[in-house]
């Protein structure tokens, strides 16, 4: 039987999120492995994994909110914001911790932000940082983003060194965070740690490396840690299907229905299910639950009959 689920990677430092895909596919020995939520090679920390038809899940759990520890050292300023670009400036200042706490709040909720032109974003269908490594100018455009927190956990006036924790929606990009805070203080820096928390309910509770996840391969069960996709997903809202309405949808039939089977009407995204067992993944689109993801686990997944 195909494994199924998420695993909650707890990604090391040094190499990127393809790569622990990669080493995933070769250990469980599936193709159909994808993540959520890519992390820079630098950044360690919470990397979704999805095993099996709960990659169809992946584009929902990219949405969730994240949080992230990260640390500014001031006085560098470098082409990537991070510890591995080249210097573009240095200096000497060290802003105040009360400069800062006066800044942080400029940074709070929904806010512009341009990305490090070392990103994975495409400019006429090529890689930014494929650009930005040939010497080619890059100009990306600003984007909104949304900074539910941030807070400092430690001053080093000595080091010039400030860590923050953060909490950050969809598309935030941390070294950008960091860069433009520094510039806001009237000084310059780049990130120097970084690791990611959460993504939406993954987190330290499940985190898992991939040392351990190796001995837990050859020698137990990977059903031990997995995560079942209706978990990943509890916090959407679901609509009940019968046997019959569970037929249709599963070949991708839109099913007519009225609003008094869907309590929460200004959701976008709606779980169908029958009998506990997930089915789909779909909108309400003039009174009819249109299936955007529709899921074919095999019987074993389910704790129910049917």
């Amino acid at each position: 039987m195909e494994k199924c689920g998420w695993l909650c990677i707890d990604k090391p430092k040094g190499i990127s999120s393809a790569k622990v895909v990669s080493i995933l596919r070769s250990l469980l020995k599936m193709q159909k492995i994808g993540h959520a939520g890519t992390l820079d090679p630098l950044a360690t920390g919470v990397l979704p994994v999805a095993i099996g038809e709960a990659t169809k899940s992946v584009m929902f759990v990219q949405d969730c909110m994240k949080g992230y520890e990260f640390g500014i050292q001031f006085g560098r300023e470098t082409d990537s914001y991070d510890e591995e670009g080249k210097t573009v400036l240095e200096n000497d200042y060290m802003p105040s911790k009360e400069k800062i706490l006066e800044e942080v709040p400029k940074f709070l909720g929904k806010i512009k932000q341009t990305p490090p032109v070392f990103s994975a974003i495409r400019v006429s269908g090529r890689r930014a940082y494929e650009m930005a490594r040939s010497g080619e100018k890059v100009e990306l455009k600003e984007r909104d983003i949304l900074i539910e927190s941030l807070e400092i956990t430690s001053y080093d006036q000595k080091k010039k060194q400030v860590k923050f924790k953060v909490e950050c929606g969809k598309g935030t990009y941390i070294r950008s965070l960091g860069h433009d805070l520094a510039k806001n203080c009237g000084g310059i820096g780049y990130i120097f740690d970084l690791r990611r928390t959460k993504v939406g309910d993954f987190g330290k509770k499940n985190l898992i490396s991939l040392e351990i996840l190796e001995k837990i391969v050859h020698n137990t069960d990977l059903d031990d840690v997995l995560l079942s996709v209706d978990s990943v997903l509890d916090d959407i809202p679901a609509i009940l299907f019968s046997e019959d309405e569970a037929r249709k949808l599963l070949n991708g039939v839109k099913i007519e229905i009225d609003s008094a089977r869907f309590s929460d009407q200004d959701s976008q995204v709606y779980l169908a299910k029958n009998l506990g067992r997930l089915l789909a993944i779909g909108k309400v689109v003039n009174s009819k639950f249109a299936p955007v993801r529709i899921f074919n686990f095999n019987k074993e997944y389910y704790d129910v009959d049917y």
